[in-house]
């Protein structure tokens, strides 16, 4: 929580020196950068949640400024590989295919899911059980960023982490062709919990997830 709250403070503190106007073009182009929704970056700006080391790099090329007293070494493309808590791998099935021999839209959603269910299983996270409770973990917004797109034969590593904004429950996932290593594409998974039908705080959930969630 103390870094998160250093990051912040050095993110706000450098902004906080521009004009209402100027302040609003360099959120744009933070968020267009760094390839995140304009929230996440007005979040990060107000310690409500980590900054990863790879997006502290693309914010300091951005702006050209020395922003963060350390920031950890990375390559590639996509998030800071050390901030992701699981991968797994998909293959891509021709059936899954559109008449221009890509992926279609849709299918990414079922790859997201597939990932966070395959994350849930390999954490004794049951569902099933939940919902016996009387609680039950839905979607309620899905952001993709669809960068290169995926063919047959292709190899899919879907990697995320988590974290919580009071209520929500926020994937953060990848989808990289392995081969390559090429960002295919991006998303932002937000999950709120229902206990018999009504919002509710889904402690049981934040339970499960603790030992992944910034406390």
């Amino acid at each position: 929580m103390e870094e998160i709250l250093k990051d912040s403070i050095a993110l706000r503190n450098y902004l906080d020196n521009f004009s209402k106007l100027e302040h609003a073009v360099l959120i744009d182009k933070l968020a267009a950068g760094c390839m995140v929704p304009k929230q996440t970056v007005y979040n990060w700006k107000r310690g409500l949640c980590r900054i990863p080391e790879l997006h502290k790099h693309k914010i300091e090329e951005v702006l050209d400024a020395k922003i963060f007293d350390t920031i950890i070494p990375v390559t590639g493309q996509g998030m800071n590989q050390h901030d992701y808590i699981y991968t797994h791998d998909i293959a891509v099935r021709d059936y899954e295919l559109d008449s221009e021999g890509i992926v279609n839209n849709a299918v990414y959603l079922h790859y997201l899911e597939h990932t966070r269910h395959a994350f849930c299983r390999e954490h004794d996270i049951s569902f099933a059980a939940m919902t016996a409770g009387g609680i039950t973990p839905v979607v309620s917004r899905i952001e993709v960023d669809y960068r290169v797109p995926l063919r047959s034969g292709d190899v899919v590593s879907s990697s995320l982490w988590l974290e919580r904004q009071g209520v929500r429950f926020i994937f953060h996932q990848d989808l990289h062709i392995r081969a390559t290593g090429a960002l295919s594409a991006s998303a932002v998974v937000t999950i709120v919990c229902l206990r018999d039908g009504k919002p509710c705080r889904g402690e049981e959930l934040a339970t499960a997830f603790a030992q992944y969630l910034d406390q």
